[in-house]
């Protein structure tokens, strides 16, 4: 609603910001713009139709694991529906080159299959799945290997080992965001390795902490002589530990097998499903004060589905507030927002409460 701005004003005081909005009237109606894990690829032989359907079948099943965190997401729209018109949820369709693996090969071809958001997300809750926020949650993994000629030690981003690349390929394909810890010293002296292979949770817990992760999961393994992997993988989720052991023929029985079951369980508690009366909250953020933080802060607002509507409530020299109307729980909505990395949230939340107050970081 500013693009009529001068290039040449990049900063604009709270006051300018205030004659600003109040001249618009502003209201914000949010328009749904399909993001990343709303398109796919899929490689196909030629450009028939039957090959379309095949890319647009397996696009539907990859999106819908992505928006909801579940894997089975389409095998249970299937138990309900006989019949589903996947063509109805497109927004584009589009022809492209993909990169062979093989070096000399021509490049293959794909499909680009792009999902309404609006369409797909409604469908998806009709349906009885939930569905991911818009702001995804950061996972930190802890991958601890015991090999019987170098010992106990941690696996990372430069690791050289097939439990590395499998994990790599699953949560890519999956959409999951995660990271590795680096392991420096400060981690050392917080998680040695032995106090990880035995599974001290407040070791975990404390060299953790440094990381900003919405949760941490830590999986210990090593493999037999004869391939089999046995293990254990623990993960904290909303205050809980959950703790559990595994043993699988090879490490890709385990992947394939049991994996994504993990990563349902630990994306479960960043889904959500419609509440059946929304509520009407105030958003209190201190400490905006330039025009392209507003900017910033309203974009991310308009872009998260479970708010319905905003509009501007107040402003002030030092804060902003806007009414808000939601279709989550206030907890949810506190987690999404607090997503925003220029935001930390001042108030503890309470299921019960009207508000929730963020601060700018610069």
């Amino acid at each position: 609603m500013f693009w009529h701005m001068p290039k040449k004003l990049k900063v604009l005081s709270m006051t300018c910001i205030k004659r600003i909005i109040l001249f618009l009237g502003f209201y914000a109606a949010f328009s749904i713009v399909a993001d990343e894990f709303y398109s796919t690829t899929i490689q196909i032989p030629d450009q028939t139709v039957s090959s379309q359907d095949y890319a647009i079948d397996n696009a539907f099943k990859e999106v819908l694991i992505a928006i909801t965190g579940m894997s089975t997401a389409e095998e249970v729209i299937r138990s309900k529906k006989t019949f589903v018109d996947k063509r109805q949820f497109i927004e584009a369709l589009s022809f492209v080159d993909m990169e062979s693996d093989v070096i000399g090969d021509e490049n293959l071809l794909g499909l680009r299959v792009t999902f309404s958001k609006l369409a797909l997300n409604q469908f998806a809750l009709d349906s009885g799945l939930r569905v991911l926020s818009s702001v995804k949650p950061k996972f930190l993994f802890w991958i601890l290997i015991d090999k019987e000629e170098t010992g106990r030690e941690f696996l990372g981003n430069d690791s050289e080992h097939p439990f590395s690349d499998q994990i790599r390929e699953k949560l890519i394909s999956r959409n999951v965001s995660y990271f590795y810890p680096i392991y420096d010293l400060q981690d050392q002296l917080a998680l040695p390795v032995d106090d990880a292979w035995n599974l001290k949770t407040n070791s975990v817990i404390s060299a953790s902490s440094r990381y900003e992760s919405d949760a941490w999961v830590l999986v210990r393994f090593y493999e037999t002589t004869s391939g089999e992997i046995r293990g254990t993988w623990s993960c904290s989720l909303n205050g809980e530990i959950i703790v559990e052991d595994f043993l699988y023929p090879s490490i890709a029985d385990f992947f394939d097998e049991k994996f994504n079951d993990l990563l349902d369980r630990i994306l479960f508690p960043f889904t959500f499903s419609p509440l059946k009366q929304t509520l009407h909250l105030d958003l209190a953020f201190n400490n905006v004060n330039e025009y392209l933080d507003y900017k910033t802060l309203v974009s991310n607002l308009e872009n998260l589905e479970i708010i319905q509507s905003m509009k501007l409530s107040s402003i002030s020299p030092n804060q902003i507030i806007f009414e808000v109307e939601t279709s989550a729980d206030i907890k949810f909505l506190s987690r999404a927002i607090n997503g925003f990395e220029f935001l930390t949230q001042e108030n503890e939340v309470k299921s019960d409460q009207a508000n929730l107050n963020f601060n700018w970081v610069d």
